[in-house]
């Protein structure tokens, strides 16, 4: 027989394959996304789900009993925005309501609360690192629906003390708000009453000058004009001096804002936390280079301790280590250069803190002149504006003076000066108004105050059992994820094709159970799909150029439990249908023979012989051999092994028997052991003239899969490629179809 005369050079090519291969660390194999996912699940599911339902009704009972109810109280305000007198549009609306919830949030609010309450019945606040942070924390004020109702909540494991820190809260904040406004507010009335009286001395002033100019005009027995007879008086001038009114009552309000704001600003003390100059002082140039120098002697300190610890685990007496000593005394050096560093950073700090709290100070004083500045460059701009009226007005009063005499002009001009005067004056008065009424009108109110809680905002703690039940569920199957991850188990042909590099070269249907699989002796729809996935195997091998002349073919798989014994059995049987030619099937694996039993011959007589007997020379092949069911199909049992499978396979004769088995028949089939377990595989299989590596999927691992393909083109075997086996046989029919005969009962 002529076996494999054009292996060398497959075999050479698929060396260099394997020589290009990817190492696994590099395997993109399993990539985690829903395709893997689902795979892993639907694995996993059967041990996982009850694992994860134990783990959940754990932890569930774990929070149950460890948790502890919380009591929250709650206290109604009516925060509502002053009347329009006092704030004139919307927004101006919204920020007052935002700046009063912030303010009841703020520290200023809740630091003497903290001096209030009996803090020894707070849990929450004694075992705080920050109880101020605790307190903000649990602090909830939240709007009812769209009112100006607001709820003051505060929870605590304690009701009682949940009630009495709602209630200071709301006390705190109605009483800081009403010092604090009390005294804006008062300021603000002195600056504007001083504006308007000022202004009314004004109005006085050119009321007598307006009298003095009418009685001169009796006087000389004429009648006093009005504004309208005279006629000089025009819209344009008129509607100028309006403008110019309000100009200057706005340049008057930026002036006293101003004013407020230096008042403001000269009072309030300027301060440096002391984490902020921590901060700063650790960012100084020099504090940072000590500190960088102090860190890297520390390193070197622990680097040769790191090297004495070893010598005191490897040496009961490490004073007498030369090298020890060393390191000995170059740790106390060291040590003695850190404690100078740490000295040296201490005075550092010391000597730069009030450099940098000057710094701090100085860019806090900045900020407030920069708030001033900005404020001045406003009253500038209204300066300018009001200069640009004035250069207009006046422009307006020259054409005006040339369309009467002198004296009406005069008193024209007095009155447009008047009304100018008394507009500003109601102006401020206003203002005056406004802030009394604003005083006088309480815009907040405590409409109840916190009642201690009888019942805790969770009685059984649903939520937390629920989110902690569904983060255990889940362990399982991310343990499971983790281990598909390792192990790269195949799912599908990708997985071989893409990562390994290794050939598909047939795709099998799992094979029912023997219940499903034949009913009243008609196999059922997938016993057929089975066999139609055989036969596309035995067309594609048939038909192949690296194939089609292939007479010995050895069916392996890497490890067992991979479908190589229900593949070669179908595969002999449907090579005897298709070609009519004799055909013999070999169990090869003389350990865990099977082969016997898919076709039911009597493994239990004393005279049960096969390949085992044939290889040892004691019987010979034409007497072993048993007839099948199926024509031209004989099968070879394994027979009953006596010495080391190696041996029989070692000792030469193995290729003899392949030569005498090839004078009669036309094909000849091997299931061999699992190559990666039993070394006789590799020698059957490098004397063939074709292998097919078997897989199964959802169970074979790609690593297992390249180190079987390795040795078989290490060992100078023909690998024709591999046979993914335990497709679904809905997955099956929806990739490739349904197609066979359903005449055949």
């Amino acid at each position: 027989m002529d076996q494999r005369t054009n292996r060398p050079i497959a075999t050479q090519s698929r060396q260099a394959l394997v020589k290009d291969w990817p190492s696994e660390s590099q395997s993109k194999t399993n990539p985690v996304n829903a395709k893997f996912i689902w795979h892993v699940v639907t694995y996993w599911w059967i041990i996982s789900t009850p694992i994860g339902f134990i783990f959940a009704a754990i932890a569930g009972t774990v929070i149950y009993l460890s948790y502890i109810p919380e009591y929250r109280a709650t206290a109604v305000l009516q925060i509502q925005p002053p009347p329009n007198i006092v704030l004139k549009s919307r927004a101006d609306t919204r920020g007052y309501v935002q700046d009063q919830v912030e303010f009841l949030r703020s520290d200023i609010v809740l630091e003497p609360v903290l001096d209030k309450v009996n803090l020894s019945k707070g849990v929450e606040l004694i075992g705080a690192r920050d109880p101020l942070a605790e307190l903000s924390g649990r602090l909830m004020v939240s709007s009812v629906g769209e009112s100006s109702f607001y709820r003051v909540e505060y929870q605590s494991q304690n009701p009682e003390f949940s009630a009495s820190v709602t209630n200071a809260i709301c006390d705190s904040y109605l009483s800081l708000r009403g010092d604090r406004e009390n005294a804006e507010r008062k300021r603000k009335i002195d600056v504007y009453e001083r504006l308007r009286t000022e202004k009314d001395d004004e109005v006085s002033a050119l009321q007598q000058r307006l009298i003095t100019i009418d009685r001169s005009f009796l006087e000389l027995g004429g009648s006093v004009p009005s504004a309208i007879q005279s006629g000089t008086i025009s819209p344009a001038l008129a509607s100028l001096n309006s403008e110019l009114a309000s100009a200057k009552f706005n340049q008057a309000e930026l002036n006293a804002q101003l004013q407020l704001l230096k008042e403001a600003l000269a009072k309030e003390q300027i301060e440096v936390s002391e984490k902020e100059l921590a901060q700063a002082v650790d960012a100084h140039p020099e504090v940072t280079r000590i500190g960088v120098y102090l860190e890297s002697n520390q390193r070197s300190i622990d680097s040769t301790q790191e090297k004495m610890a070893h010598y005191r685990n490897v040496s009961t007496d490490p004073s007498k280590i030369a090298e020890y000593v060393r390191l000995e005394e170059s740790v106390d050096k060291m040590t003695i250069e850190a404690n100078d560093l740490k000295m040296s950073l201490k005075e550092k700090r010391k000597s730069v803190g009030v450099e940098v709290l000057d710094s701090l100070k100085a860019r806090e004083l900045r900020q407030k002149e920069g708030l001033i500045s900005r404020k001045q460059m406003d009253i500038d701009l209204a300066r300018l504006k009001v200069e640009q009226l004035n250069k207009t007005f006046d422009e307006e009063l020259i054409k005006a003076r040339n369309l009467g005499s002198d004296a009406i002009s005069q008193r024209d001009i007095l009155l447009l000066d008047l009304s100018q005067a008394k507009e500003l004056l109601a102006e401020f008065a206003g203002r005056v108004e406004e802030l009394r009424l604003k005083g006088e009108i309480e815009s907040v109110h405590l409409l109840r105050r916190a009642k201690t809680p009888k019942i805790p905002m969770e009685i059984v703690p649903w939520k937390k059992m629920g989110m902690g039940g569904l983060a255990v569920f889940v362990v399982p199957f991310v343990l499971a994820l983790l281990w598909e991850m390792r192990v790269k188990r195949i799912n599908d042909s990708a997985g071989i094709e893409d990562d390994a590099k290794i050939q598909i070269i047939g795709e099998i249907a799992s094979l029912p159970t023997r219940r499903s699989g034949v009913r009243n002796g008609i196999p059922s729809a997938g016993i057929r799909l089975f066999e139609e996935s055989i036969d596309s195997l035995r067309t594609s091998l048939m038909v192949a150029d690296q194939l089609k002349d292939s007479r010995v073919i050895v069916i392996t798989s890497a490890v067992s439990q991979e479908g190589k014994t229900s593949v070669v059995s179908q595969l002999a049987i449907s090579i005897a249908r298709a070609t009519g030619k004799r055909t013999l099937l070999v169990d090869g694996d003389m350990r865990s023979p099977d082969i016997h039993r898919v076709f039911s011959t009597n493994d239990e007589s004393e005279d049960f012989i096969g390949l085992a007997e044939v290889l040892a020379d004691d019987v010979d092949l034409a007497d072993v051999v048993r007839e099948t069911f199926t024509k031209n199909l004989d099968v070879l049992p394994a027979g009953r092994l006596r010495c080391s499978a190696h041996t029989l396979v070692g000792n030469g004769h193995f290729k003899g028997f392949l030569n005498r088995a090839a004078n009669l028949y036309e094909y000849i089939l091997l299931d061999t052991p699992p190559l990666l377990a039993a070394a006789e595989s590799v020698v059957m299989a490098s004397h063939a003239d074709a292998t097919i590596l078997c897989a199964m999927r959802g169970t074979s691992r790609l690593g297992q899969i390249r180190k079987a393909y390795r040795r078989l083109v290490q060992a100078n075997a023909d690998p024709a490629g591999v046979v993914l086996s335990g497709i679904p046989l809905k997955k099956y029919a929806y990739d490739y179809g349904e197609y066979y005969d359903r005449s055949d009962p």
